[in-house]
C-alpha cells in the first residue's frame, strides 16, 4: 500500500505483508478506508492521500491498526514464476489456450471491446484478462477452439503477435481526454512506436512509457525509454516537446537525458538512441544495464547529434 506517482516523483509501494482470501478483499478494503477516515489527512487536500498517511506511521502501525479491525494471515512463500507479457497462442496448465490481443497503447474503442468480449464468450470461458501493458488475453480457449478464434476478422485489427515495439508501450490518457495532458500522447506513442517498427530490427523487448505530464501516470520513471510530455521553445515560439528519461525499472527509477526535445524531434531521436545501443551493447547486456553504464552525457550526445544509421 502507499504507493504513488505523480508530484514529487513515483514512489514504490509498501509491503504489508498481508495474505488475504479472494472473498476477504472487501473488508480488507474497508478496514483501510475506515483507517483512512478516522486518521487520515483530509483537511488539506495536498496530504489527502493514503501515501501521506503511510509515510507518517510506517507498516507496522498501519498492520496493527487493520488487525485490530480484522484478522488476516502474513504471507507465505511466492509460488508463481513472475512473467513480462507473452505474446501469441500460450499453454495454460488447465490444458486450454490463452492468446494475447495487442492493444497499442491501450487505445481501444468500445465496439472493439465489446467483439472481444464476445468472442471469448463464443470460444472461451466469457472472460478477458488484462495485462499491465494495457493488452489483453482471451483465456481458456480448448484447442478445437483455437484455430476458428484467429480466423476471425478481429484478429486482422488486433493481432496475437505484434512487434515488440507495441507489445511493451504504455501511454496515458493524454490531452484529448485529460485536463492535466500536455500532448496528446497516445496517438504520439504509437506513432513513435510504428516508426520504429519499420527502422529497428529488436531481438530483445524495450518498454517504453510515455506520460503526457510531469503527474507521470504513464509511469515514465520505470520504462526503458520515458517520454514525459511538456513545451519547449524553437526560434521563440512555443511547441510540444518531451523530456526523454532512460534506464527505469521496477528495481530502480530511471534517469533524464534530455529536456524538451520537440515532438516531431522524438522518431529519429529515439531510433538513434535503440541502434545505439544494439551497436555498443556488451554480450547479454539489457538496455536498462547499458544505460546506466554509458550514463546520461553520451546518451544525450547520441540524441541530439544526427548520426549515420544503418
Amino acid at each position: 500500500m502507499g504507493g504513488k506517482i505523480g508530484s514529487g516523483g513515483p514512489v514504490k509501494a509498501l509491503d504489508m505483508n498481508m495474505f488475504i482470501e479472494p472473498y476477504e478483499v472487501i473488508d480488507v478494503c474497508r478496514a483501510v478506508f475506515d483507517t483512512y477516515i478516522e486518521f487520515g489527512n483530509r483537511e488539506n487536500r495536498l496530504r489527502n492521500r493514503l501515501f501521506f498517511l503511510l509515510q507518517e506511521w510506517g507498516v507496522e502501525r498501519f498492520r496493527e491498526e487493520l488487525e485490530r479491525r480484522m484478522a488476516f494471515l502474513e504471507k507465505g512463500t511466492e509460488l508463481v514464476d513472475k512473467q513480462g507479457e507473452k505474446e501469441g497462442v500460450i499453454n495454460l496448465r488447465n490444458g486450454t489456450f490463452a492468446t494475447l490481443v495487442v492493444v497499442p497503447a491501450g487505445k481501444i474503442i468500445a465496439r472493439d471491446f465489446r467483439e472481444a468480449a464476445e468472442l471469448s464468450r463464443k470460444y472461451g470461458s466469457r472472460e478477458l484478462r488484462l495485462t499491465v501493458y494495457q493488452n489483453f488475453y482471451i483465456p481458456n480457449v480448448p484447442e478445437g477452439n483455437l484455430e476458428k478464434l484467429l480466423k476471425e476478422e478481429f484478429f486482422d485489427k488486433f493481432t496475437a503477435v505484434k512487434n515488440p515495439m507495441y507489445t511493451h508501450l504504455i501511454a496515458c490518457a493524454g490531452s484529448d481526454t485529460c485536463a492535466f495532458g500536455v500532448i496528446s500522447n497516445k496517438s504520439d506513442a504509437v506513432r513513435v512506436a510504428e516508426y520504429l517498427s519499420k527502422k529497428v530490427k529488436l531481438d530483445v523487448p524495450i518498454r517504453m512509457h510515455w506520460s503526457a505530464c510531469v503527474k507521470g501516470c504513464g509511469q515514465h520513471g520505470s520504462g526503458d525509454i520515458g517520454f514525459v510530455g511538456t513545451k519547449t521553445k524553437v526560434n521563440g515560439k512555443a511547441v510540444l516537446a518531451v523530456d526523454i528519461f532512460v534506464g527505469g525499472s521496477k528495481e530502480r527509477e530511471g534517469f533524464k537525458v534530455i529536456q524538451g526535445l520537440p515532438l516531431d524531434k522524438v522518431e529519429e531521436a529515439t531510433e538513434r538512441l535503440i541502434k545505439f545501443y544494439l551497436q555498443n551493447r556488451g554480450e547479454g547486456e539489457s538496455f536498462e544495464d547499458f544505460v546506466h553504464r554509458v550514463g546520461a552525457d553520451e546518451l544525450k550526445a547520441v540524441l541530439v547529434s544526427p548520426m549515420v544509421c544503418p
